[in-house]
């Protein structure tokens, strides 16, 4: 086992049920595992009001109507917030653990706020689209596939028995017409797969429902006409010819009258012929198949072209760069694109934002991140990516790359390297590599000044404003106003969007005039930016000059962070001109150059786009106040990363979660002290992280930064530099490099000892023992492992002492002299629980466990390795219960318990695949294969053992002994024996 390899504390959520509501029949609402009964008629009608614009606000007046009609009683409004009040207990009731509340107050009335997946109308619209699209390309099967599963949906009458309330009768003839074109584009399909004969009764059917729909009529002239009935397909034709003449007094439309014409000259266009089909890979159980696109709040304004200019172009290269200046559309595009290319690519979809990303060497490892690929592997992360990535059909769609142009032949490398990869990128210069093809996105389309204002400039317009003023509409008073608005504005969708956030204060007319004054002063701008840029800036700086002066210092502070910043961040930069900055912020929020989010658990952060962030260091530099600004953000972060930087033992669950969402926070400040040669700023900063980025798989990003930090000539206290030595020695040793972190340990120990800092010359010789160890020399990982626990004791570093001592536990457990292992494993049992280390006593506790089954004692070993299973849960730590899991998973193989072996070991690997680690994961396979041996699976047996093997020689580590080691090898022996007999 390799255990001095930390894990990743991250927790791994289960599955966990969330409340779904049914519309597309009667309606339904469950958590799960039980209806959630909603009863009376009033509760009803306000939460399919609520859910018919779910996830925005509706209004006092709207949700009143509703229920009471158009002449509600005077008592309304109370009654109503008391029907939201029993309304929001029923549901919450059923809403899982941590989740979001689902019925949530605005000012201007209620929202209900939920996830795509919890509406069946939201996934039937869904997969309704991508049956559309799916037509469009002519793969009908799997158009036939999607439209099944959009129909599936249905229970019956859309929104059931309200159907016919006033306040339901226009969604429920949107939703049921949204139906018959499914079933419409169903039909299609399995007309294009030639089910021409078993189609004609569901057509009649269909026709005998609809008598005036064209559509309908002329697929079943054509399913007659292939099933070789022409007169009764020309009967058909003229039975809806009468009905229209009687009813309407109309002709059959142009269309189908040319098909009648061609059934009757029996034209061969109309022959069927087998559809051509692309054979495709199928997923394979390694594959990705997952799409991880950000879900977008409002829906895509116009690009109908330049959506299927893009979908086409990605059928036919492997680069797309979607160009243009900021605020275009680029990034929308490209996720709208993604979406509809999802099903070509079953190894998934992934997009990554780079926005954030200053350094051009960190593509590659952004990369491996987001797809939870180790960039220890080999030490690089372009081979860790492409193995990761393999053969995989896989997307991925990276946006944000222009400042980033050093990098991107690396892309181009990646390309090489894995066939099936396909990039999309956006960025606002074209990336220039061998086979990129390139897409310059458009403005939207303007409105012509003579005529009226109908435009995408203007739809997109429009729905922004009633994002802020639901009661706002295009008139004839204001349509001149707003078109000349979007014309101004050149069809940018940012500024468009800019503009329109205003409307609640500012009719259209009077934002034209700032906006003219605005572009007037900049057209005396820099002359080598683009028209647009400028125009943008323009926009930007009408919303900067409407804030107070609060806001605008505020908002110029926070181009420093990276990726967003939390409430208590922001509030860090509070002085006497901004004395409170969380009263500045909402202005920001409100005039959307500051955009509110949720982070993982919940709490908001606060974000701009890049080209805000742009803009807004710009006026920082203007104001002079830059190298203040990047100095207080980097102490802010070491000061936050020193508080809860842990002792020597394992990394607390809760330090990941604070640093992940501040990865790209860290990097700029890491960035800018080296830059400005804040040099022991840096070296804390790095010293502070090294455990995590041990402990999160970024090994090789860690040792790049701890290598910049101790190249700096100056400014590096002796203390410092010996924290960061033994920081790069573990990294060093993390990916096998075990001659240069004898170096790195060796150099240390000789600055502690020279500082006479005994705890700090333990932490040196502690490394250097797991350094010998780890090479196959246990007397000389003895003896450093002695005087390591000397010096911890002497320095009264407890948490020091455990880790040396299981150590010693270890080097004791592989030389055989297991009373020996078991007695310091016990030791340093003893010490965790005196110092309370949760993590320490489910791993030390194990560890007793192991020694124990060797005693022969499999009984008892398997109470005590239940005892550290249980304290690995209370501590959070997800690296000691992974431990305790898999040496729970030991004792359970030799107790011949292949059941409870399979789950301890599963368990684990969840573990190790939620982190992207692949070290515990080794442990993990070699297990399950002990599992599948004991259970007479032979074949799968040899191939986990085989994929342990692979991934041990990918990773660079070696096989350490141990009565884990033992157990796998007997097994696995054993195997070997039985294969070859």
């Amino acid at each position: 086992m390799r255990r001095s390899t930390p894990l990743t504390d991250q927790q791994s959520a289960g599955p966990v049920g969330l409340v779904e509501f049914k519309l597309l029949g009667p309606l339904e609402v469950t958590d799960g595992t039980r209806q959630i009964e909603v009863s009376r008629p009033k509760l009803r009608a306000l939460l399919v009001v609520l859910l018919l614009q779910a996830n925005q606000v509706v209004s006092l007046d709207r949700l009143v109507e509703g229920l009471w009609g158009a002449d509600p009683p005077a008592s309304t409004t109370g009654n109503l917030h008391t029907y939201v009040s029993l309304l929001r207990r029923l549901l919450e009731s059923g809403a899982r653990t941590g989740q979001h509340r689902l019925l949530v107050s605005a000012p201007a009335g209620y929202a209900i706020r939920i996830e795509p997946e919890q509406l069946d109308v939201t996934r039937f619209e869904a997969a309704a689209a991508e049956g559309d699209r799916a037509l469009l390309d002519g793969r009908w099967d799997d158009a036939l596939a999607v439209y099944d599963r959009a129909l599936g949906q249905w229970r019956g009458d859309a929104l059931g028995e309200l159907a016919s309330e006033p306040f339901a009768q226009a969604a429920a003839a949107r939703l049921e017409e949204a139906r018959l074109a499914a079933v419409e584009g169903r039909v299609e399909a399995r007309l294009a797969l030639g089910h021409h004969a078993a189609l004609i009764g569901e057509l009649e059917t269909l026709v005998a429902g609809h008598p005036l729909r064209e559509g309908v009529r002329g697929k079943l002239m054509l399913a007659l006409y292939r099933s070789g009935r022409q007169a009764d397909a020309l009967a058909a034709y003229q039975a809806l010819r009468r009905t229209l003449a009687d009813e309407l007094g109309l002709e059959p439309s142009p269309e189908l009258q040319r098909l009648e014409e061609a059934i009757l000259l029996q034209k061969s266009e109309l022959d069927w012929s087998p559809p051509a089909r692309t054979a495709l890979r199928a997923p394979a159980p390694g594959d990705l198949a997952t799409v991880t696109l950000p879900a977008q709040m409002t829906a895509l304004v116009g690009r109908h072209d330049e959506l299927n200019d893009a979908v086409r172009m990605l059928a036919g290269c492997r680069l797309l760069t979607l160009t243009g200046p900021g605020g275009i559309g680029k990034t929308r595009l490209a996720i709208a694109a993604a979406e509809r290319v999802a099903d070509r690519h079953p190894g998934g979809v992934t997009f990554i934002p780079f926005a954030s990303v200053a350094d051009p060497d960190l593509v590659l490892p952004t990369i491996a991140q987001t797809l939870a690929a180790d960039d220890s592997v080999g030490g690089s992360p372009l081979r860790a990516v492409a193995e990761h990535i393999g053969d995989r059909r896989l997307l991925l769609v990276l946006d944000n790359l222009e400042h980033l142009l050093p990098a991107t032949p690396m892309l181009a490398e990646l390309l090489q390297r894995c066939a099936a990869l396909t990039i999309l990128a956006t960025s606002r210069t074209p990336l220039r590599l061998y086979g990129e093809r390139r897409y310059p996105v458009p403005s939207l389309t303007l409105p012509d000044e003579a005529g009226p204002p109908a435009s995408e400039s203007v739809d997109l317009f429009v729905e922004r404003a009633q994002d802020v003023e639901p009661g706002f509409e295009l008139t004839g008073a204001n349509g001149a106003a707003v078109g000349d608005i979007c014309r101004a504005l050149e069809g940018l969708p940012l500024a468009i969007e800019l503009a329109a956030a205003r409307v609640d204060t500012l009719s259209p007319e009077e934002i034209l005039v700032r906006l003219e004054r605005r572009l007037d002063l900049l057209t005396e701008g820099a002359r080598d930016l683009p028209d647009r840029q400028r125009t943008i800036r323009g926009a930007i700086d009408w919303s900067y000059d409407l804030l107070p002066p609060a806001s605008q210092r505020l908002f110029a502070r926070l181009g420093v962070f990276a990726g967003g910043a939390t409430a208590e961040a922001i509030d860090a930069l509070s002085d006497e001109v901004v004395p409170n900055p969380s009263g500045a912020l909402p202005a920001l929020v409100d005039s959307a150059l500051v955009r509110r989010r949720r982070g993982a658990e919940g709490e908001p952060r606060f974000e701009m786009l890049e080209t805000f962030r742009e803009y807004a260091l710009e006026r920082l530099e203007a104001a002079g106040e830059v190298t203040d600004a990047r100095r207080r953000h980097a102490e802010q972060y070491l000061a936050s990363a020193e508080r809860g930087r842990p002792p020597l033992g394992h990394t607390d669950v809760r330090q990941l979660e604070w640093l992940e969402p501040e990865t790209d926070n860290l990097r700029a400040a890491l960035t800018w002290a080296l830059e400005a040669g804040e040099t022991a700023v840096a070296g804390r900063l790095a010293a502070a992280l090294y455990r995590w980025w041990l402990d999160s798989g970024r090994t090789v990003e860690g040792s790049g930064w701890i290598e910049r930090v101790l190249a700096q000539p100056t400014g590096l206290a002796e203390a410092v530099r010996a924290e960061l030595l033994v920081a790069r020695g573990s990294l060093a040793m993390n990916l096998a490099r075990y001659g240069a972190a004898e170096e790195d340990f060796e150099q240390a120990r000789t600055i502690w000892n020279r500082l006479d800092e005994p705890a700090g010359e333990a932490r040196a010789l502690y490394g250097a023992a797991g350094t010998r160890y780890r090479l196959g020399r246990p007397e000389e990982a003895e003896e450093l492992a002695r005087h390591a626990e000397e010096l911890a004791g002497r320095a009264g570093d407890d948490a020091g002492r455990v880790r040396v001592l299981a150590l010693l536990g270890a080097v004791a457990e592989g030389k055989g002299d297991t009373p020996g292992a078991k007695a310091r494993y016990a030791q340093a049992l003893g010490v965790a629980r005196m110092i309370g280390s949760a993590p320490d006593i489910a791993r030390c506790g194990a560890q007793v466990a192991i020694a124990t089954l060797a005693d022969g004692d499999a009984a008892a070993a398997a109470a005590l390795v239940e005892e550290a299973v249980t304290a690995g849960r209370v501590s959070v730590s997800l690296a000691a219960l992974h431990f305790a899991l898999l040496l729970g998973g030991v004792i359970a193989l030799e107790r011949f318990d292949p059941e409870v072996a399979a789950a301890r070991y599963r368990e684990a690997l969840a573990i190790c695949r939620d982190s992207g680690q692949r070290h515990g994961a080794i442990d993990c396979l070699e297990g399950l294969g002990a599992v599948a041996h004991l259970d007479g699976d032979r074949l799968r047996a040899a191939r986990l053992f085989g994929a342990a093997r692979t991934l041990l020689q990918t990773s660079g580590l070696t096989d350490e002994p141990g009565a884990d080691r033992d157990c796998y090898d007997r097994h696995l022996a054993a195997l070997r024996a039985e294969l070859d007999a």
